[in-house]
């Protein structure tokens, strides 16, 4: 039996509620328990749809079990720090207390977090933050920025914060914002996105280190956003050229669903142009999205279903591994055909997403 059956129900694929399933990435101190928090919303409601549909208007969770408490106080502590320190600016730095605009300088924390302070019903908080989004964020900025980074906290925090609160300031800002990272995918004749973007200009390029290349992590985990700003707002370029890259790389046709995190985004053609297999760094999303973009379209495209399975059976056929002696299973790497025995850090996603799946 194939191993991503034994990692998920038997049971037929039939349609169920579209969800505008949007990764706003939590704050770090958060995700542990919101997953937990995720966890508990499907067990009691049978699907991920319940909360996540976007004509029905959710109102914040009610924290009561103290784990929870816990948590909401937490947060309450990291954006309190935030807001009295450098609220407005994209990252606060703890031992400074000082904060830093690195991200493109338009608030990324504050942005990524409005969802967050949403589900913990910290209201006057997201009251102050959407005030701010409302009157000073800015997306016009003469400097490039990551078009992968900004589309999934910036754009998909905008989305996710329009997405609980119906708030029109956020779909306003959201399709400003993404019509001006929209720029890295349409400026590339192959479809393969450039890895930045001058959100004033319009310019693109490739990030310097990468050369020729784009990483299949970050052209690959930008759908689930475009999609829905697609739906939201009528512009199905967002939809399909996004989708494109999708279908770019199912045409590649890698053996066993695997797919090397360089690909040369110039040329008469997109190609792989290095041979490194991981589930981590550069590669680690892209994998994540297969599925999600198939939950995302009420599990009717069947194309990302495809793509998922086959790649976490590759998974299972080439990079499981058991540790010795202690008997842990790990997923290695590969380069070049030889396997790398270690795991990186950022494949511990890879627990919620073979049980998602």
């Amino acid at each position: 039996m194939p191993f991503w059956r034994m990692c998920r129900k038997s049971e037929p694929r039939v349609p169920f509620p579209t969800i505008p399933m949007v990764a706003s990435w939590w704050t770090p101190i958060m995700t542990l328990q919101l997953s937990r928090l995720l966890v508990a919303v499907v067990l009691k409601n049978g699907s991920m749809a319940t909360h996540l549909i976007l004509t029905k208007r959710a109102s914040p969770m009610n924290w009561r079990d103290p784990e929870d408490i816990t948590s909401k106080k937490a947060m309450q502590f990291a954006w309190k720090a935030y807001e009295q320190y450098a609220f407005g600016m994209d990252e606060i730095k703890p031992e400074t207390m000082q904060g830093a605009n690195g991200w493109g300088g338009f608030g990324t924390t504050l942005v990524d977090s409005l969802d967050t302070l949403w589900l913990m019903g910290m209201k006057e908080e997201f009251d102050r933050a959407r005030d701010w989004v409302r009157d000073s964020l800015n997306n016009n900025r003469n400097r490039m920025v990551s078009f992968f980074e900004t589309t999934i906290r910036s754009l998909g925090g905008l989305l996710a914060a329009y997405d609980w609160s119906g708030d029109d300031v956020f779909l306003e800002k959201a399709h400003d914002l993404g019509g001006r990272l929209f720029k890295a995918i349409e400026n590339n004749p192959l479809g393969i996105a450039y890895g930045q973007v001058n959100l004033e200009s319009g310019h693109t390029h490739n990030i310097p280190w990468t050369g020729d290349n784009a990483i299949t992590a970050e052209f690959g985990t930008v759908q689930i956003e475009f999609r829905m700003l697609a739906r939201l707002t009528g512009n199905e370029d967002f939809k399909t050229k996004s989708e494109k890259m999708f279908q770019i790389l199912k045409d590649m046709n890698p053996p066993h669903g695997l797919y090397p995190y360089f690909v040369k985004n110039s040329g008469s053609a997109p190609s792989f142009s290095n041979q490194k297999l991981t589930f981590g760094a550069m590669g680690d999303s892209f994998y994540e999205y297969m599925l999600k973009v198939w939950l995302q379209g009420g599990r009717t495209e069947d194309m990302y279903r495809e793509m998922y399975d086959k790649s976490i059976q590759g998974m299972h056929d080439e990079l499981l591994q058991v540790s010795s002696p202690s008997g842990l299973v790990f997923i290695a790497d590969k380069n070049s055909g030889h396997l790398d025995t270690k795991m990186d850090h950022l494949v511990c996603f890879m627990g919620g997403l073979l049980a998602l799946g």
